[in-house]
């Protein structure tokens, strides 16, 4: 038996089972696809085994489809995969398990027992053969190849597309890989809608795309060994998808679905802020499903992590009307919460991050210069075990200081039990201001307002010491500098 190339080929504890082209194949004509998609609706059962720090470790994960001509396909290790030639070839392996028969199998993984005579031609069997509990069987597959591919929305740092800079409207098609560095982002996009957000130290690769508008399902596929992906799952029309992603540790599989997933060599990190994943070991009667908000992490060589409930969104405590670099932003504080993410992105859906960064407590100053504009700001919870919890949104304008603008004075003074804050000789070229009023001299939780070009604000406010700064507005993404904090007494 050849000894198969580790990115193709998959492996059961007692054999490898290397795919080659000129291996026999199950040929799936127009016919078998129409017989297929008329099977009532089943479970899909996908098994990875994989290695982690010398323990073998094996999953399932169910969830309920009822497409099956195009699931579970992987690609083959020397199959004709261009798209210039007339088909491609998939391999998908499964672990044989206890009272299996080619039959059952045919029945449960195709959705028809009439396969499993070309289940046995695959793999050299007779109808009769006595399958070996923990032995792989694979289900070769060869269909027609398609035009289809994903496209680059959004690249920022360090990010390649089979090993050359990736660039802005660029197609991600079979068998693509997609790797960022430490400093990259990427974020592609599928004509379902559905988005993926490639954060820094992640490599994918796409190993099944079948998501044409005459597909019954569009099942959409990655591979990855490392990294953090963020998706937003969506469905075109009626047509439903099936998202998966495959890690060294087990699979995910998931319809209408917003999850988070993470992979790298201390395990297994997945949350669920929409919809629905059930994980499953594939020899143990474990099952842990996870509804929104939970997640699961899952060590080497450890049974699956049982589900742990998320952490809540932040509740946002100061978010000023735009922010340049020195400026911050406040939330209330999660309980047992050791970090937070802050990402500022173009979108709402992360797509277009600007500016990434990781805090210990509920208070964000941004420190680096980025383009203006407007953005959304996003803060997430991390908790002990690396799960992201919900994310807080907001709107948020990022601008820029210009230190050639001098900056300027307010007075405050008591009016009718209202303060009246006045800019102090302001320039006659400002647009407006900026007033920031708080009860404390460190302006901890502020009130930010922003006045036309006569510079005078009206707050109503029960403190007995109000302090006040202010700063020239040149135009909504252009400021000065902060002038002197001033204060009155009750």
């Amino acid at each position: 038996m050849e000894t198969p190339t580790p990115t193709t080929t998959f492996r059961s504890k007692n054999c490898n089972l290397p795919f080659r082209a000129d291996d026999r194949q199950v040929t799936v004509n127009n016919a078998n696809l129409r017989e297929w998609n008329m099977t009532a609706i089943t479970k899909l059962k996908m098994r990875m085994l994989s290695l982690a720090l010398g323990h073998s470790l094996r999953f399932v994960l169910s969830i309920t489809l009822s497409a099956l001509a195009t699931l579970a396909l992987f690609p083959a290790a020397a199959s004709a995969q261009s798209n210039d030639t007339a088909t491609q070839t998939y391999n998908r392996e499964i672990v044989i398990r206890p009272g299996d028969t080619l039959s059952g199998i045919a029945l449960r993984e195709l959705g028809s027992a009439k396969l499993a005579e070309q289940v046995a031609t695959a793999n050299g069997y007779s109808l009769t053969k006595i399958l070996i509990p923990g032995d792989a069987i694979v289900l070769p597959i060869t269909l027609p190849v398609r035009d289809e591919y994903a496209t680059i929305v959004f690249s920022k740092g360090d990010v390649q597309l089979n090993g050359k800079a990736v660039q802005i409207d660029d197609e991600f098609r079979l068998n693509d890989v997609i790797k960022t560095g430490a400093t990259g982002y990427a974020s592609l996009s599928f004509q379902t809608g559905t988005l993926i957000n490639f954060q820094p130290n992640t490599e994918a690769r796409l190993i099944t795309l079948f998501c044409q508008p005459a597909d019954d399902t569009c099942v959409i596929e990655l591979a990855t060994d490392q990294g953090t992906l963020t998706t937003d799952v969506r469905r075109d029309g009626n047509q439903p998808t099936d998202f998966r992603v495959q890690t060294p540790y087990a699979s995910a599989a998931v319809r209408g679905t917003v999850f988070d997933i993470n992979a790298d060599s201390t395990g297994l990190r997945i949350g669920v802020t929409e919809g629905k994943v059930d994980l499953a070991a594939t020899d143990t009667d474990q099952l842990v499903p996870l509804d929104t908000g939970f997640g699961s992490a899952t060590a080497p060589g450890r049974p699956i992590g049982e589900p742990i409930e998320l952490l809540p969104a932040p509740v946002f405590r100061f978010v000023p009307p735009r922010i340049a670099k020195g400026d911050y932003l406040r939330w209330f504080g999660l309980t047992d919460t050791p970090n937070y993410i802050v990402q500022i992105a173009a979108s709402p859906n992360g797509v277009g991050v600007v500016h990434d960064t990781r805090v210990p407590s509920d208070l964000f100053i941004l420190n680096d210069e980025i383009p203006t504009g407007d953005y959304s700001v996003l803060v997430r919870g991390v908790d002990p075990n690396g799960l992201l919890g919900f994310t807080a949104l907001s709107p948020i304008t990022v601008a820029s200081v210009d230190t050639s603008i001098a900056p300027v004075n307010a007075s405050i003074d008591r009016v009718d039990g209202n303060y009246r804050v006045a800019i102090i000789d302001g320039p006659e070229d400002a647009a407006g201001y900026e007033i920031q009023v708080a009860s404390d001299f460190e302006f901890t939780d502020p009130l930010s307002v922003d006045v036309d070009e006569t510079g005078v604000a009206l707050v109503r406010l029960r403190t007995p010491e109000l302090f006040a700064r202010a700063r020239v507005l040149l135009d909504r993404t252009t400021v000065g500098p902060f002038g002197e904090a001033s204060t009155v007494n009750d």
